[in-house]
């Protein structure tokens, strides 16, 4: 039980945040019976843009706070092939990072499944900067993660690439997932069009 990490179990308070549509385990969510629930309904982590494509998605019970901003367009590509994936990937982050100053560390390149199962196989640099996969390891690099390890955490600029309609770790609670993560720009890449 949870509630026995509590230092002091009988005064302690215990605060559990959950949204359903970020059950992407398919274990189910048993959140025990802890005191009132109180819906959460306003967004301060994502831009507009973000917000409205997470809403394209799935009905959205939230609201976006007045004061977040509009964000970067969130922009889908196909990927035609690694190559040219891994290319336009690559342009993108010389834009970000050459031009718009935007440090390695902002950036996150998320796939649904690991490296080596990945567009990213056997790549271990984009546009000049090292690909780490450990978040501890991101000062000055690039960091790869999965939809599932990366659930939970933010990143100024979200790449979600190897999209695939047919693959069970891109359903929409997953792509939801991966969505969210972004606070200001986010970047689709799929294999083929949902």
């Amino acid at each position: 039980m949870i509630q026995e990490c509590l230092r002091d179990r009988k005064g302690g308070s215990l605060i559990i945040f959950y949204d359903p549509r970020q059950e992407i385990f398919g274990r189910g969510c048993h959140v025990p019976e802890a005191g009132p629930a109180i819906s959460l309904q306003c967004n301060f982590r994502n831009s507009r843009m973000i917000f409205e494509a997470m809403r394209e998605l799935v009905p959205v019970e939230m609201e976006l706070h007045p004061r977040c901003p509009k964000g970067v367009e969130v922009t889908r590509h196909i990927q035609k092939s690694r190559s040219k994936a891994l290319g336009m990937i690559g342009e993108l982050l010389k834009g970000y990072l050459e031009e718009a100053h935007v440090r390695p560390e902002q950036i996150v390149i998320i796939t649904p499944h690991t490296r080596e199962n990945s567009l990213l196989a056997g790549v271990n640099e984009l546009a000049g900067r090292p690909l780490v996969e450990d978040p501890a390891q991101r000062q000055g690099a690039i960091l790869h993660t999965t939809i599932g390890k990366f659930k939970g955490l933010e990143s100024d600029i979200v790449i979600l690439a190897d999209i695939d309609p047919d693959d069970e770790r891109c359903n929409v609670n997953a792509r939801y997932v991966a969505m969210s993560r972004g606070r200001h720009a986010l970047h689709e890449f799929w294999k083929r069009a949902w």
